[in-house]
Parts: C-alpha cells; structure tokens; sequence
C-alpha cells in the first residue's frame, strides 16, 4: 500500500482552507515539491524529518510525502521535531493506492506530543466497504486510551487513488480541547459544525468515561 501526505502545520490565529505554502504563522509545511528515494529530508518550513522506525520504504515522488506498507500490520511515522507549541491546527491530504482488507487502513496524525509514549492524535480509518471512521486517542506511557467512540464520517468516501483532506485542531490544557473534520479532495470544506470533537478524558484514563465522538 502507498500512503501519499501533503500538509500544513498553523498557529490558531491561521485558518487556511488547505495545505498551502507557508505565512508568518505556519509553524510548518511542505509541498513535498522535491524528490528522495529515501526519507522525507527537509519539510519547507519546520526543518528535517525524523521517520520512524527508519526510512526504509519512505520517499517523496515531487508532489507527496510517500509512505509504502508492504504487508499488513506494520506502520511508519515521520515527525518534526523542531516544532513545538502547546495550540495548533494541522491540515493535511492523504491517498492510498489499495482498496482496504481485514479492519481496514489507518492514519494517524499527532497534535500534540508531550513526550516519548505521551502524546493526542486523530486517527482516521479507511474502510473495505468505502466508509470513513474518524476517532481521538490519547497515547499515556506507550498505552491508547480512546477519548471517544469510533464515528462514521457521514457523506465522506474513499476509494484508491482518490485524496481525503483532514484538518484538526487542539488547544487548551485542562481541559484539552480536540476537534476534525475529513472531506472529500474536490468538495467543499465543511462547516464550522461538522467537527469530530472530543473532551479530555478523566486524569486518571484507566477508569476515564469514554463520551462519544460525534461528527454533525
């Protein structure tokens, strides 16, 4: 499977529409313009990639950022880690070029990372049948705490080689405050109201309620 992302990383006073070249306010982005058969090298703005767990399979074809999966199972995360703000919202495109087997294709996006193993992130799932599930995880001592149920994204499909937008934001502490939204590359954006939101959970996430998602 190839994984194909393209994104931009904003402070929240910046509401682009889409991924787009940087302003005074990207903390960062990239057009994934160049080309590298191995790793991502240096984003636009926000400096170089770190990809996990290396950059084998990981390259940029002069429009993507592309991530190839050769089995199921595995996964590859690339990061910037000379970024760094507590309130943020990211927007990004991702494609595949595989229809979805078993439980489907993930991708992940990380909003706010705290430390090794400690981190928020929205996941977004591709299913066999075309649908889209999107949901918000909190990541504690290397263990996923599901902040809300799974919610199906109403009027958004996937099919391969055909691009999803995802756009999300957190900010706040205490309580953190994490909104999404999925489209359609070729639609409309949706309204300010159809966010995939999510609480912070109880401090203690081993006995958190989990309220669910919802995506209106």
């Amino acid at each position: 499977m190839l994984l194909g992302v393209a994104f931009a990383m904003v402070l929240p006073v910046a509401v682009p529409g889409e991924a787009r070249a940087a302003d005074a306010d990207t903390l960062a982005a990239d057009t994934f313009t160049r080309t590298s058969a191995q790793g991502w090298r240096q984003a636009d703005v926000g400096g170089a990639y770190t990809i996990s767990p290396d950059s084998s399979n990981v390259s940029v074809d002069g429009n993507a950022g592309v991530i190839t999966l050769l089995q199921a199972g595995v996964s590859r995360s690339a990061a910037l880690d000379d970024v760094s703000a507590r309130d943020a919202r990211l927007t990004f495109r991702i494609k595949t070029d595989k229809k979805p087997t078993g439980a489907g294709q993930f991708a992940y996006a990380t909003l706010r990372h705290v430390s090794e193993g400690t981190e928020y992130r929205v996941r977004v799932r591709l299913a066999t049948d075309g649908s889209v599930w999107g949901r918000v995880e909190r990541i504690r001592s290397g263990v996923t705490f599901v902040v809300g149920a799974e919610a199906r994204l109403q009027g958004v499909q996937h099919a391969p080689g055909a691009s999803l937008w995802v756009r999300a934001r957190v900010r706040g502490a205490d309580p953190t405050s994490i909104h999404a939204k999925v489209w359609s590359d070729g639609q409309a954006r949706p309204g300010a109201r159809r966010w995939l939101r999510a609480p912070e959970p109880a401090p203690d996430p081993g006995v958190a309620r989990r309220p669910p998602c919802d995506y209106d």
